[in-house]
């Protein structure tokens, strides 16, 4: 008690009680304030990255940051070397739980809205074509599946050579209650194939996207495509696809999953009368490249994708009437296996005619994918060709008459060795012709090394 009779407050207590009323402001003015102040942060933070990447961007934002945010006129250019050429964007809203994007990325996100979008990009280094991974490079699943997403009018076009891909004026629906549907103006391949006005139902319940019927052509179509992204919080994701072209058709399935750097992965693929064709247009080759019929095609494979001494599986495939620039023939048969680190091709046998081609072989499977090629492997090869007109028809040196040749070709230790035991006769050429010939070729080749390895 003081001498006036009033109790006091010790100087610890009143220190204490100091501190939680200026804590208790502190958190007012957040309160009242963070919405201008964490959205002027996140402004810098989103341009600041996007120097990083030679951009220059101009947009607004709104919302509260901790769950919702909304990007507004978003327009960016390069400012130096990029593989953006612009991005425009009217508006995107993302809904989302409380710090969720940070721990999980976008698949986090509840709700994705984007309206009137265009997005240019010129990946100049390379033009797009199917590669194989690097080893060298962690492989990962896309992290994009948000609980729903609405597209009004998005347009992608990625530069490319000969032919850009491009995506214009995407409407999409995906909602985890209701059916949707996906439109697309146009859709060109980088091989040049384009479809227009591209529809299919959707239905996306528990992150399951469902495309059923889509229309590319009067017989062409994609009946389902299911991609299973339910469980992509446990790094998986599955694939399904269902389609039919003329009287073929083409079914595969095909699951992944991250681990050791890489995916593994598990595919299935049947294919019945498809012609071959279909290879030029989704591999992005020449419209021509590749003419067939696919008979028959089976392949079941597993293991990671980039470590074939991995892989587990096997293929049998039935062509006919193959033509790719100076090859072709009648009917193929091939079937290979693979597993305990070794592929072997059990059966290779190639009809022209009166001509036939038997293959046989083995090789061990490399570390990586682009070792391919280095590894030891052999190759048995035994030719009857009567008609030798018809098997050179398509190489600039042809040749006439009847030939028999049996030989091997062995791959070690960085070097191609090969010998063949040669039985012409009556054998015609340009500049002369020989009535009989029994010869032994031999040859010998230094493998370069991979590009990987240098």
């Amino acid at each position: 008690m003081g001498e006036d009779g009033e109790t006091e407050i010790p100087p610890y207590r009143g220190w204490k009680r100091r501190a939680w009323i200026a804590l208790a402001i502190f958190g007012a003015l957040v309160l009242i304030f963070h919405r201008p102040l964490l959205l002027g942060l996140g402004r810098q933070i989103a341009l600041h990255y996007a120097a990083g990447e030679n951009l220059k961007a101009n947009f607004r934002l709104e919302g509260n940051v901790f769950t919702n945010l909304t990007v507004r006129n978003l327009h960016a250019v390069p400012t130096g070397p990029s593989d953006v050429e612009s991005i425009d964007v009217d508006l995107a809203r993302a809904d989302y739980g409380l710090f969720a994007p940070l721990r999980h990325g976008l698949t986090s996100i509840k709700n994705l809205d984007v309206r009137s979008a265009r997005i240019v990009l010129n990946p100049a280094k390379a033009p797009l074509r199917p590669r194989p991974p690097d080893p060298k490079k962690k492989i990962t699943l896309p992290d994009v599946f948000p609980e729903r997403v609405h597209l009004v009018d998005a347009t992608v076009i990625v530069r490319n050579r000969p032919h850009d891909f491009v995506m214009e004026h995407v409407d999409l629906d995906l909602n985890p209650r209701n059916p949707g549907q996906l439109k697309i103006d146009k859709l060109q391949l980088v091989g040049g194939q384009m479809w227009l006005k591209v529809a299919a139902q959707t239905s996306y319940a528990n992150r399951i996207l469902i495309l059923r019927e889509v229309a590319l052509s009067n017989d062409e179509r994609v009946r389902e495509l299911r991609v299973d992204a339910s469980r992509i919080g446990e790094r998986k994701l599955a694939i399904n696809l269902d389609y039919s072209v003329g009287a073929g058709k083409l079914s595969g399935s095909f699951a992944l999953n991250e681990a050791q750097s890489s995916l593994n992965t598990d595919l299935h693929l049947h294919a019945e009368n498809v012609p071959a064709g279909v290879i030029n247009k989704y591999a992005a080759l020449p419209e021509d490249f590749i003419r067939g019929q696919i008979e028959k095609l089976d392949v079941d494979l597993s293991g990671l994708i980039s470590a074939p001494r991995t892989w587990q599986g096997k293929l049998i495939s039935q062509i006919s009437n193959f033509q790719q620039q100076g090859i072709a023939f009648d009917r193929g048969i091939f079937q290979i296996s693979a597993g305990n680190g070794t592929a072997v091709l059990q059966t290779g046998d190639v009809i022209q005619g009166e001509n036939q081609f038997h293959l046989k072989g083995s090789g061990e499977l490399p570390r990586n994918i682009k070792e391919f090629g280095h590894s030891p492997a052999m190759l048995e090869v035994a030719l009857t060709a009567p008609d030798l007109q018809k098997a050179t028809a398509g190489i600039p040196h042809k040749l006439s008459g009847g030939a028999q040749l049996n030989g091997k070709i062995d791959i070690k230790d960085g070097k191609l060795n090969g010998e063949f035991a040669v039985a012409a006769t009556s054998l015609g050429f340009e500049d002369g012709a020989v009535e009989k010939l029994n010869a032994t070729i031999k040859l010998s080749k230094t493998v370069p090394p991979n590009a990987a390895d240098t």
